[in-house]
This record gives C-alpha cells, sequence and structure tokens, in this order.
C-alpha cells in the first residue's frame, strides 16, 4: 500500500469506496508460511484501514515504521537515503528525486527482504535503478532548462510533484498540464488550483479529451484559477512548444499527465504522442 489519493472516484464513486476496495486486497491475503506478505506506507494514514495481517511492514518517514528513513539529501542528480531496516542500518544512493521516490524504494527494498534477499545486495541493486518511464523523467537539453516528464494526472500528484522539481533549479517552475476525458471531472479544477500555488508559470492543454469537446475541459479547469494562465492552448504540442520557448535558462518546465504515453485520443482517434519526443524535437529546433 503506497497512498490513499483522489483518483478514479468516476468508478468508485467516493474516497470510502475508493478505500474499501484497496483494502479488500488485503484482507484476502492468503497466509505465506511466516513470510512478511504486507507492505504499507506509514506515512499515509490510511495505512491502517486496509485490514492487514500482522505478518507485515511497515515503511516510510514515519518514526515508528519498520523500514523507516532517518535522512534524505536531494539533488538534481539523485538523492541519499540513510535507513533503518529489520535486517540494519542501511545508506542506499538512488538516481533517482523526490519524496515519493525515496518512499517507492524503500517499498522495493522491503519487498526484496521479505523475499529474503541479503540487504547489501539490495542496496547495490537498488543505486541503479533509473526510475520508471514517464516518472519524473528528465528530457536532457542544452539550453540549461529542467525538462521533466511525469505522469501526475491528479491534484495530490501534482501536489507532490511541483515541489520536488521546483527546488531543483534557482529559476521559475512551468507546469503544462491538462485533464483526461471522460474521467472524474472533480479533479479539474483542484488540479489548475494546486498548479496555480505551487508554480510560477501555468498553461492549460488537453491530455486525453477522448469523446469530450478539450474546450469545455478547459474551462472545467479555468474555474480553479484566481488568475489568467500563462497561457490556454488545446494543442498540446503547440503548448509544450510554447512553454519550452519561453522558458529561461535556470527554469524547469513539468510536462504533467501523459508520462510514458505514446499517444493521444482526440473524439475516439488515437494518434501518436509522447512528451518526451515532442519536448526533444522543441528542444533541438533552431
Amino acid at each position: 500500500f503506497t497512498n490513499l489519493t483522489q483518483d478514479h472516484l468516476d468508478f468508485h464513486g467516493t474516497m470510502e469506496a475508493y478505500a474499501d476496495a484497496k483494502a479488500m486486497l488485503f484482507e484476502r491475503l492468503r497466509p505465506a508460511g511466516g513470510q512478511v506478505r504486507a507492505l504499507l506506507c506509514a506515512d499515509d494514514p490510511a495505512w491502517g484501514r486496509m485490514g492487514a495481517p500482522d505478518d507485515r511492514w511497515t515503511y516510510g518517514f514515519a518514526g515508528d515504521a519498520d523500514l523507516r528513513i532517518t535522512a534524505c539529501t536531494l539533488d538534481a542528480k539523485g538523492m541519499v537515503l540513510d535507513l533503518v531496516t529489520p535486517a540494519g542500518p542501511a545508506v542506499l544512493r538512488s538516481r533517482m528525486v523526490g519524496r515519493h521516490n525515496a518512499q517507492n524504494i524503500v517499498a522495493a527494498l522491503g519487498i526484496g527482504l521479505a523475499l529474503g534477499h541479503p540487504l547489501d545486495a539490495l542496496v547495490e541493486a537498488l543505486a541503479d535503478v533509473p526510475g520508471a518511464p514517464g516518472r519524473l523523467e528528465v528530457v536532457p537539453n542544452d539550453r540549461d532548462l529542467l525538462v521533466v516528464v511525469d505522469y501526475a494526472h491528479s491534484d495530490d500528484a501534482l501536489r507532490t510533484v511541483i515541489p520536488v522539481v521546483r527546488e531543483l533549479v534557482p529559476g521559475d517552475t512551468w507546469v503544462v498540464f491538462g485533464c483526461g476525458g471522460d474521467r472524474d471531472r472533480g479533479k479539474r479544477p483542484k488540479m489548475a488550483a494546486v498548479a496555480e500555488a505551487l508554480a510560477d508559470h501555468v498553461v492549460l492543454t488537453s491530455d486525453n479529451p477522448r469523446s469530450e469537446d478539450p474546450l469545455a475541459i478547459l474551462a472545467e479547469m479555468r474555474a480553479g484559477l484566481t488568475r489568467p494562465p500563462a497561457l490556454e492552448e488545446p494543442d498540446r504540442r503547440a503548448a509544450i512548444r510554447w512553454a519550452l520557448a519561453h522558458a529561461r535558462p535556470g527554469d524547469a518546465v513539468l510536462l504533467a499527465g501523459k508520462g510514458h504515453e505514446t499517444t493521444q485520443e482526440i473524439a475516439g482517434v488515437k494518434t501518436p504522442f509522447d512528451d518526451r519526443v515532442v519536448a526533444r524535437e522543441a528542444l533541438e529546433a533552431p
């Protein structure tokens, strides 16, 4: 269990029902011969609702976690974690960044320990993990811009990712994002409000509109703003190009929402579209 935040309410209806659905995964676990069979993030208060069995571990920054992060040092090249684990203390270096990735790394470490792998071997192996595609993935460039592609597609995800990106640069932070069509409409103004509160420049655009009118989605997003965005452009490619053209050296540009995806769905038609490719093309243009 990693966290419980607003998402998929178009299916579950309420956060209570969503929590109950996640809890079912743990309540129905079969015995595993004494092996730890559940890991839960102690930093999320909802972990106690998961109904996990007694043969479990908790992890995170919380002071009583079984796998505990006691210190976390971050920069643009990665992070160093000081850990206390059931197998002893450890110092883990990673190429990934972000408090949430520190939690994810420790979750992976816990899984490895539960399966019987040595602590030292796990620490060494995790140091080489580059991170999941489209999750805080940096697009290299020679313009002194930090360009990051991330799958963040909820207000909670933006609330997590924007500060991570922001603390890595001396300049301004730009956020380019949209909201998916035929999905939870309640997230749209909330995502815009978070972006406005945490970033210096907000660019509203399309995600995967699917069967919905892109302009109608933008209007619902705009309702969460207290001032006009830097740009409102339904064409995602044009919005990305505009943001990268206007960002200055030392700035960060976060392209949020699509992450690893390689298509965009508009009016039921999927066409090739990859934020990473679009950003590279824009950055390399004369």
